[in-house]
């Protein structure tokens, strides 16, 4: 399924056209047709506006995970702190590892109020 098939579900999961959809995004109005006929992807910004309006995460949206929600947070953030198991060629205590981890946590959730 390509990007533009994906959005094209979600907007019709929505009842909501696509140009009903570029509009409310701030987009001109033909965005995503000319989007599969240029076979072009979204900035990184709109690739988050149309996430957000469909309360999914951009990773879904790019089919790099099959969790439309943001449900796996805690696992995600795991992962994220494993693979940084040192910095500055020192390996990170557990406490440096949980201090990331709820910094992560904190960022990630001010980014959701915004």
């Amino acid at each position: 399924m390509t990007l533009y098939d994906k959005i094209q579900s979600l907007a019709k999961k929505e009842h909501v056209s696509l140009k009903t959809l570029a509009l409310n995004l701030g987009f001109s109005e033909n965005y995503f047709y000319i989007m599969k006929r240029q076979n072009s992807r979204p900035s990184q910004d709109k690739l988050e506006k149309i996430a957000d309006y469909f309360h999914i995460s951009v990773d879904y949206l790019l089919g790099r995970t099959d969790s439309s929600t943001s449900e796996n947070v805690e696992n995600d953030l795991e992962v994220m702190v494993n693979s940084a198991m040192s910095f500055g060629g020192k390996p990170l205590s557990d406490n440096d590892r949980e201090f990331v981890k709820k910094m992560l946590r904190l960022h990630l959730e001010s980014k959701e109020n915004n």
